[in-house]
């Protein structure tokens, strides 16, 4: 299922599918280590407006919840319990 990074909760990860937004953002998240195609783990998100903690590629990072609403990601859906 893919949803916007900023949806994800604390503990989940996920595999980045598009940045969007201009040049600009793009390069920062890159220069982050943020790229498509990388897992990460959302380690801690604010409430409301404040910033997302994230691991990628071993390195914690944080961004702004309005930079992490641009970040399209996979998410995998759990498989249903058997009874």
């Amino acid at each position: 299922m893919t949803v916007s990074l900023d949806e994800l909760k604390d503990g989940q990860s996920a595999v980045v599918r598009e940045i969007g937004g201009g040049q600009g953002i793009r390069q920062r998240l890159a220069s982050l280590g943020v790229h498509p195609g990388d897992t990460l783990r959302v380690r801690r998100s604010a409430h409301y407006r404040g910033p997302v903690l994230i691991e990628v590629s071993g390195a914690e990072v944080a961004i702004g919840k309005g930079m992490a609403h641009g970040i399209l990601v996979e998410t995998a859906i759990p498989p249903c319990a058997s009874p």
